[in-house]
């Protein structure tokens, strides 16, 4: 085994993201504005909001800020540019990933009540949950207007993986 879990699991993640932003490439200005009730907010919105947090989260996790002024919520979404965003994010991802990580380590980030400290294990573990969450409520969002939305569950990215390595 040349790899570890962690890669895997990150590389999904930012895949199932990736391929949102590349569906929602797809759809106009009125689809990409549309939100439901408990739901973060618009499509684009939501899509951007995963990348920041991404951005934000690998800061915490590598101490490396990105080169590139972060998002502003509630700014316009260029969808190319959160899409070469998110794919920046999906490097950073396997390059942290594939070197050696330490579950148990701390890391010291500003909280809305002040500094807290959280265990690497804890940050990766908000990085899964909080993509899945809001990927989930995209989905949400575009299957109550009747729009089918792409498979980003675990089982299409490892069929995809597994079609590509024999292909």
């Amino acid at each position: 085994m040349d790899r570890s879990v962690l890669v895997d699991l990150l590389r999904h993640h930012s895949w199932a993201t990736i391929r949102l932003i590349e569906f929602a490439g797809g759809l106009d200005s009125a689809q990409l504005g549309w939100t439901e009730a408990g739901t973060y907010g618009s499509i684009d919105q939501t899509l951007a909001h995963i990348v920041g947090a991404d951005r934000y989260y690998l800061l915490l996790l590598t101490g490396a800020r990105p080169s590139d002024a972060p998002m502003k919520a509630g700014d316009p979404v260029d969808l190319r540019d959160l899409l070469a965003r998110a794919r920046a994010v999906a490097e950073r991802y396997e390059r942290y990933a594939g070197g050696v990580v330490d579950p148990d380590e701390t890391r010291t980030s500003e909280g809305s009540s002040g500094p807290r400290r959280e265990s690497v294990g804890t940050i990766i573990t908000q990085v899964m949950h909080h993509g899945n969450e809001h990927r989930s409520q995209i989905g949400t969002i575009l299957s109550a207007h009747g729009v089918e939305h792409p498979d980003y569950s675990g089982w299409a990215w490892g069929n995809e993986v597994s079609a590509a390595a024999q292909g």
